[in-house]
C-alpha cells in the first residue's frame, strides 16, 4: 500500500469502525496480518475477525462485501477469514 504508515492507519481505522458498526460487541478480535504489516508496497489486505458465536451466511457475505469494497477503493484486494 503506497502512502506510508498514516495511510495504513487510516485503512485500519476504517476497517475497525466498519466491523464494530456491523457486529458490535460480538467482535472478540480483528487482526490485520501479512505483507501489509511489513511492506510499504503490499498488494493485498489479510484480515482475521474473531466473533462470539457464529454469523449467519447472509450476514457474513454482506460483511465480506462491505469490507472488500472499502479495501478495493484503496486499491487493495482483501483476504478475510471469519
Amino acid at each position: 500500500m503506497r502512502g506510508g504508515i498514516s495511510r495504513r492507519r487510516g485503512l485500519y481505522k476504517d476497517l475497525k469502525d466498519l466491523v464494530l458498526e456491523e457486529l458490535g460487541d460480538r467482535v472478540l478480535a480483528a487482526l490485520v496480518f501479512g505483507s501489509l504489516i511489513y511492506w510499504r508496497d503490499a498488494k493485498d489486505v489479510d484480515l482475521l475477525i474473531v466473533v462470539k458465536g457464529s454469523l449467519r451466511p447472509r450476514e457474513k457475505m454482506e460483511l465480506e462485501y462491505k469490507i472488500s469494497s472499502r479495501a478495493l477503493r484503496r486499491g487493495l484486494p482483501l483476504s478475510m477469514f471469519m
